[in-house]
């Protein structure tokens, strides 16, 4: 997992990330005081785009794309806490990775009750 640092409790942040693979694709997070939340405004890999997504804890926020993209993203909260508030990722209490195309498929296999 790759810990994506550097996530302020700005509102609107945008930002290239560049996976293991060398491939790269955009998020742009955004965070909705009236909602009490994060969402990704758009994330863009290739060809694919995603928008509007609530960031909530969960191993694989992007399972459902799993057919459309190499990787996933992770939230992962302290005391399973969702990042409600503007500097939960600033203060570290939420904290986003990417997945590898691996660890991807490893969640798709627990789900699944494969281990």
């Amino acid at each position: 997992m790759l810990r994506l640092n550097e996530i302020t409790d700005e509102a609107k942040q945008k930002r290239t990330v560049i996976l293991p693979s060398g491939e790269t694709f955009i998020l742009q997070i955004d965070y909705l005081p009236q909602q009490y939340g994060w969402i990704i405004r758009e994330l863009i890999y290739e060809e694919v785009t995603i928008r509007n997504l609530r960031i909530v804890n969960s191993l694989n926020l992007l399972h459902q794309f799993r057919n459309l993209l190499p990787f996933g993203i992770a939230c992962i909260s302290d005391d399973d806490i969702e990042p409600y508030h503007a500097e939960n990722f600033l203060l570290e209490a939420s904290k986003l990775y990417v997945l590898t195309e691996e660890e991807v498929e490893q969640y798709g296999s627990f789900l699944r009750g494969e281990i």
